[in-house]
């Protein structure tokens, strides 16, 4: 009788243990699993949180060359119109029986050429645009020292316009490589408003 109670006890105390085993083997896993778990989920969020700074930072930085872009263009037209206006002013006095020019708009445009220019220097991004601008901007210096002189040449206005036409080409072309503007080759910007060297056909030879 004892011996059954004992090999009973025993028994019982065998199937305590090996549930005990299960239960606490179940318990660790799910532990571990949790653990895993919350482990892969914080380096998901942190991943995120990343990945979402990354992105703002690059939206900062789009928006602000978006901006940067705008500022850029429109001082440069803004530049441009100032230097076509001053070459507009200049004009009849490639003609030796102008006169009617004012000297007071020459100045006042020249002033305009002078002032845009200097935003230009401010937020110029390339050494291109910012010497074609100076170029320019000599020139026109040039063209006013010749008007307060007093020299009413009509072949020396015909060279300052010729030059300063030239050199407003020059700055258009370093703006818009500047600015990333495509679609018309520069050769043509350079030769606008030049007249065209006609070729000789064969046997027309002078």
């Amino acid at each position: 009788m004892r011996l059954g109670c004992r090999v009973g006890a025993a028994g019982a105390w065998r199937i305590f243990y090996l549930v005990s085993a299960d239960i606490w083997l179940g318990a660790a896993t799910t532990l571990i699993g949790a653990g895993l778990g919350g482990a892969i989920s914080l380096a998901l969020n942190r991943q995120q949180m990343n990945d979402a700074r990354v992105q703002r930072a690059e939206d900062d930085q789009r928006l602000r060359r978006r901006d940067s872009d705008a500022r850029r263009f429109d001082a440069y037209s803004q530049f441009s119109l100032a230097l076509r206006s001053y070459r507009d002013s200049i004009r009849p006095l490639e003609n030796q029986s102008a006169t009617q020019v004012s000297i007071d708009d020459m100045v006042a445009l020249a002033k305009s050429v002078n002032d845009t220019s200097a935003i230009v220097f401010f937020i110029a991004e390339t050494d291109m645009t910012y010497e074609a601008c100076r170029a320019t901007v000599k020139a026109v210096l040039k063209a006013q020292d010749a008007l307060h002189n007093g020299d009413r040449s009509p072949a020396l206005w015909a060279e300052l316009n010729t030059e300063i036409a030239q050199l407003v080409r020059e700055f258009q072309i370093a703006a818009r490589d500047e600015l990333g503007v495509t679609g018309i080759d520069r050769s043509k910007i350079l030769t606008r408003g030049v007249p065209a060297r006609i070729t000789p056909t064969p046997g027309n030879e002078e």
